[in-house]
C-alpha cells in the first residue's frame, strides 16, 4: 500500500526540500556568530541557568533546583529548574484509524510516563464532537492543553472554539508555521493584531502564543514583535519550531542537536532586543528530521538516546518554558516521527527515551 501524507505535510516537505540547504547554512552561521558573542551580558534579569550543556551527548544528573515563578497554566519546576511543560508532544491531524485519540492503550502509556503537555490541532470548522475528542484525549493523559488555531483567517469560528472549550484549555498557538505557508510577517501581524483582542475578550484567562515559526526564524520573529508592540497586542509567550536535520547522515544529524541551544539564545536575544524584556519561550514542535519519510536511523535507540538527551539538556539550560516533541501517534508524515507504532500500539525508541528523560528530571513524588 502506498503511504500517504497530509497536504500540509506535503507542502512542508516541498518547502523544506527547496529551502533546506539555505536553512541549514543559516543555522551554522548562526552558531558561529553566537559563539563569538556568548559572553555578552543580558540587560534582562532572569533566574540562574540550569546546569548541563546543550551540546552534551548524555543528560546531566539533575539536582533539585528552585525554579522561577510559574507563569503558564499547570507549570511547575523540576530538577535543575526544568519546566514541567518541556515534556510535551503533538496531536496533529490523524491519518490512521488507530491513533492517540482512539487508542486507550497509547493514552495509558503516556499518562504512566508523565507526559505533561499535548499540543492539539483544531482545524477550521472542526465539529464540537471532534473538539471534545481532542480535549478528552488530553484529559485522559492528564496533561496540560495547548490548542493550535490552525487558520488565521476565520475569527468567527475560532471565537466559537475558544468559547466552547472554555477553561478546558488555556493556551493557544495562533496559526502554524506562517513562514512555511507563504504568509508574510505583515499579513500574520495584521491578523494577530485584529484577532487576538477579540479572542482574549472571549476568554480572558486564555494565553495566546506566536508567531509559531517553523524554525528559529528570527527576522520574522523580530518584525512580528515590533508590529505587536506598536499595536500593544503582545503575545503571552513566544513559540518556535526546530528540526535538526534534513536527509543528512546519522553522524551529522547527531552533531546538529547541539545547535538547539544557541538557536534558543538567539530567539531570546531578539525578544529582548524588540521588547526590552523577556517572554516565555516555547519550542512546540521539535524532532530530528521532518522530511517524511525520515531516515531509518531515527527509529534506533543508538540514535534517539543521545539525540533526546542533548535536546532536553538544551531546553533546560536555555530555560525554555514549554516544548512538544512531534509527534505522538497520528501517522502524520508517514508516521516516522511517531512515538508509538499505530499498528501495534507498541512504544518506539522515541517514546522509551522520552519517558526516560521525564524520569530523569521529574522530582520524586
Amino acid at each position: 500500500m502506498t503511504k500517504r501524507v497530509s497536504g500540509r505535510e506535503a507542502g512542508r516537505e516541498t518547502k523544506r526540500a527547496r529551502l533546506g540547504g539555505v536553512v541549514l547554512g543559516a543555522v551554522l552561521l548562526l552558531s558561529m556568530a553566537l559563539s563569538a558573542c556568548a559572553t555578552a551580558a543580558s540587560s534582562v534579569q532572569r533566574p540562574p541557568a540550569a546546569q548541563g550543556s546543550g551540546a552534551a551527548q548524555t543528560s546531566p544528573t539533575p539536582s533539585p533546583t528552585a525554579g522561577p515563578k510559574p507563569v503558564l497554566p499547570g507549570q511547575t519546576f523540576w530538577k535543575n529548574g526544568a519546566s514541567s511543560l518541556l515534556f510535551g508532544t503533538n496531536d496533529p491531524d490523524e491519518y490512521y484509524a488507530n491513533n492517540i485519540e482512539t487508542q486507550p492503550l497509547i493514552q495509558q502509556q503516556m499518562k504512566a510516563a508523565g507526559v505533561s503537555l499535548i499540543r492539539t490541532f483544531i482545524e477550521d470548522h472542526s465539529t464540537d464532537a471532534q473538539i471534545d475528542q481532542r480535549i478528552a484525549t488530553i484529559q485522559n493523559i492528564g496533561a496540560q492543553c495547548l490548542v493550535v488555531i490552525a487558520s488565521i483567517r476565520d475569527l468567527a469560528y475560532y471565537e466559537h472554539v475558544v468559547s466552547y472549550i472554555g477553561d478546558r484549555c488555556l493556551m493557544y498557538d495562533f496559526g502554524n508555521e506562517p513562514d512555511w505557508n507563504d504568509i508574510s510577517v505583515q499579513t500574520y501581524s495584521k491578523a494577530w493584531i485584529e484577532q487576538i483582542p477579540a479572542l482574549r475578550k472571549v476568554n480572558p484567562h486564555a494565553l495566546f502564543f506566536g508567531p509559531v515559526v517553523s524554525y528559529p526564524h528570527t527576522d520574522f520573529l523580530q518584525q512580528f514583535l515590533i508590529n505587536a508592540k506598536a499595536a500593544n497586542v503582545l503575545p503571552d509567550a513566544i513559540s518556535v519550531h526546530w528540526y535538526a536535520c534534513y536527509q543528512q547522515t546519522e553522524s551529522v544529524c547527531q552533531q546538529r542537536a547541539s545547535l538547539l541551544y544557541p538557536a534558543i539564545l538567539d530567539v531570546r536575544s531578539k525578544v529582548e532586543g524588540a521588547l526590552g524584556y523577556d517572554l516565555p519561550i516555547g519550542v512546540d514542535e521539535w524532532n530530528f528530521d521532518p522530511s517524511g519519510p525520515s531516515p531509518s536511523y531515527g527509529n534506533t535507540t543508538e540514535f534517539v538516546a543521545p539525540f533526546y538527551a542533548t535536546v532536553f539538556a538544551a531546553l533546560v539550560k536555555a530555560q525554555v518554558a514549554f516544548a512538544c516533541q512531534f509527534d505522538a501517534a497520528s501517522y502524520n508524515g508517514y508516521g516516522d516521527l511517531d512515538m508509538f507504532d499505530v499498528k501495534t500500539n507498541q512504544a518506539k525508541p522515541q517514546f522509551v527515551q522520552f519517558a526516560q528523560q521525564i524520569a530523569l528530571y521529574r522530582p520524586a513524588s
